[in-house]
């Protein structure tokens, strides 16, 4: 449970960077 929790918590990170990334873009 420990790992899954962890990679969960990276991917959700990466997909916060991304989203974050793609609305900067968009804003700008």
């Amino acid at each position: 449970f420990g790992p899954f929790l962890a990679l969960g918590s990276a991917i959700s990170v990466l997909w916060g960077q991304e989203l974050l990334k793609l609305y900067l873009r968009g804003y700008s």
